[in-house]
């Protein structure tokens, strides 16, 4: 990196990028809130006889996509603020930002999504007041569940910290005033999916796509793990270069933003096409091509997807939005909470007869409002509102990494 180059240093934020962050914040809880209504009923606690088949794929759309650009976005601004900060500051930071959520919500917020499941397969309502019984002899012991995005985000914040120190060790300098293929959308989509297709391919079935406990509990997507790093590298190396000046902000690849999303729809309905051809196939060498080309759908949908609600949000949004900015202030605390709150009001609603699209949607809604205030009131909270996404008060610095450091043991020797 060049010493003079200040664009990496000056790319301000953009509101808009904000709100995109925050409108995948919606579909996170979209997402798990549907799920328990969705005739698969697959990677849910909680499941209902209510079901709509249209939650089955829209759910599948999201997880073709929404966690791509989670990561994409996440590495916007990253390499920017290790820049800023240094290596040091960058990593006590990050360590406060993701895994303190990480270990106080699987140690004492996700435990009661648990307890609801429990409860339900129990059938017995009247066993509510021994949730803190429960909590008492599973305490450290239940699942991470979603919480998997915060840690694997430090590790890949990691690795970039290790390849800064590298670089600064041999003095590698990186014209990045001379790499105009950030400016090139086609060169750009080219090289993802090259590439994309060459990291995950060797790996879509492990797991069988799903995920896998390193170390509990630690658990990560396996199959789809070096597929989310290069969306993070891509999103540093464009932030480096420059988003401003990247082709995601020119004007012409913006207003095609309908056709990036309508591929990404058609080439979603064609993979469920290949998925039911290839399930109906026997065994051979044809089945395994269609079933790489199923796998590698993954790749296209993903890239397209990112780039269609990217450039909606990027071109549309010039104004300040309340309920947006709202949301996108209280994004990371929001994705912290919603777990507890889906899977307590999926247990209540499994008493009341309704249809499975209007359960979804009353829990989505009753979801995002019940999370956002309660955000917006533990943020208020001193040293507790850090976990919920306020700013770390630089004087109780040592303190927080204490305490994360003390939870991940528990979490790992529980």
């Amino acid at each position: 990196m060049k010493k003079n180059d200040t664009n990496m240093i000056q790319t301000k934020r953009n509101k808009s990028i904000d709100y995109f962050r925050a409108f995948l914040m919606i579909l996170v809880v979209w997402h798990h809130a549907t799920l328990a209504y969705s005739t698969s009923g697959s990677g849910v606690l909680i499941t209902d006889n209510n079901t709509f088949i249209g939650f089955d794929l829209i759910a599948l759309y999201n997880d073709m996509f929404f966690m791509f650009a989670f990561f994409f976005i996440s590495g916007l601004f990253t390499y920017k603020s290790l820049l800023k900060k240094g290596s040091r500051l960058f990593i006590e930071e990050r360590l406060i930002r993701l895994l303190l959520p990480f270990a106080f919500a699987t140690l004492l917020i996700n435990p009661i999504a648990h307890y609801f499941s429990i409860l339900k397969d129990k059938g017995d309502p009247s066993s509510i007041g021994g949730y803190f019984q429960f909590l008492f002899n599973h305490f450290g012991k239940t699942e991470a569940n979603h919480l998997w995005f915060l840690w694997v985000l430090f590790l890949f914040s990691l690795i970039l910290v290790i390849f800064y120190q590298i670089q600064k060790s041999f003095d590698i300098r990186i014209g990045w005033n001379q790499e105009k293929q950030f400016a090139n959308a086609g060169f750009f989509t080219i090289i993802m999916i090259v590439i994309g297709l060459f990291v995950y391919l060797p790996m879509g079935n492990i797991g069988d796509g799903g995920f896998v406990t390193l170390v509990k509990p630690f658990n990560m997507q396996v199959s789809r793990i070096l597929l989310y790093f290069l969306y993070f590298v891509a999103g540093n190396m464009i932030g480096m270069y420059g988003i401003q000046r990247s082709f995601l902000f020119k004007e012409k690849f913006q207003k095609k933003w309908w056709l990036w999303l309508t591929l990404s729809l058609t080439f979603t309905v064609l993979n469920i096409i290949i998925h039911v051809i290839e399930e109906g196939m026997g065994n051979g060498i044809f089945k395994d091509f269609i079933s790489l080309i199923d796998q590698g759908m993954v790749v296209v949908i993903s890239l397209l997807g990112l780039y269609g609600f990217m450039s909606l949000f990027t071109l549309k949004i010039k104004e300040d939005n309340k309920i947006m900015n709202m949301l996108a202030n209280a994004a990371m605390g929001i994705y912290v909470i919603h777990y507890a709150i889906v899977t307590t009001l999926q247990y209540a609603f499994s008493f009341v007869e309704l249809p499975g699209l209007v359960k979804g949607l009353s829990i989505t809604l009753m979801t995002l409002i019940l999370s956002l205030v309660l955000v917006t009131l533990l943020n208020k909270v001193p040293v507790v509102g850090t976990v919920f996404g306020k700013s770390p008060s630089g004087k109780y610095r040592k303190a927080y990494i204490g305490w994360t450091v003390g939870m991940i043991l528990l979490l790992l020797f529980l």
